[in-house]
């Protein structure tokens, strides 16, 4: 259908409230990315982002010491 949505969410994100997810479906973006600032970051991968785009996304375990300071 030309209206359908799609959702996906990783199962190791911490707690999403309802209105985080209302506002991501609620425009008509092509694409939505959802990042949020953790506490204890450690163990999350992280967005590099470059000249205010998304350059990658990576997985803490493969970051380099420059990625793991995001």
């Amino acid at each position: 259908p030309k209206n359908e949505r799609v959702l996906i969410l990783c199962g190791d994100m911490p707690l999403v409230e309802q209105t985080s997810l209302e506002a991501l479906l609620s425009n008509n973006a092509k694409l939505n990315l959802a990042v949020f600032k953790a506490k204890d970051p450690k163990s999350y991968g992280r967005v590099v982002i470059k000249n205010d785009s998304v350059e990658k996304i990576v997985e803490f375990k493969d970051a380099n010491t420059q990625e793991k300071e995001i």
